[in-house]
């Protein structure tokens, strides 16, 4: 049996190019190929860990902000999805460029590793 996704939404191309430009510990997604204009994409890697306390004070604070820091530093993958104003329905000055921004930063879509916090759910 073959372990795979398969979807003609653009949402799971975007999320697989995000996860390999922002991923510094691959694999993230062990394979991925092409098939009559599907996409179909291995199951992602396990990261095993808690969610993050993101209460005041807690320690795992400092990992967001090194985890944030990282991300700032990351160009978006090439071509543009979804752009602010199409995933929000609005735009504004200060929404443009080429740097990645998760739309829904909350401690389920973040995963303490031993390599760090990853965030995760790009879709």
């Amino acid at each position: 049996m073959i372990d795979a996704v398969v979807d003609l939404d653009p949402r799971m191309r975007y999320e697989l190019a995000i996860t390999r430009a922002i991923d510094r510990h691959p694999p993230a997604v062990p394979w991925q190929f092409d098939s009559d204009g599907w996409p179909v994409v291995g199951r992602t890697e396990h990261l095993p860990g808690p969610h993050p306390d993101l209460s005041p004070g807690s320690t795992d604070l400092n990992l967001l902000l090194a985890a944030l820091k990282a991300l700032r530093e990351t160009s978006a993958p090439g071509e543009t999805w979804f752009t602010p104003a199409a995933r929000l329905g609005f735009a504004h000055p200060a929404m443009d460029g080429g740097i990645l921004i998760h739309s829904d930063l909350n401690p389920a879509n973040l995963i303490v590793t031993p390599l760090g916090l990853r965030i995760v759910d790009w879709a």
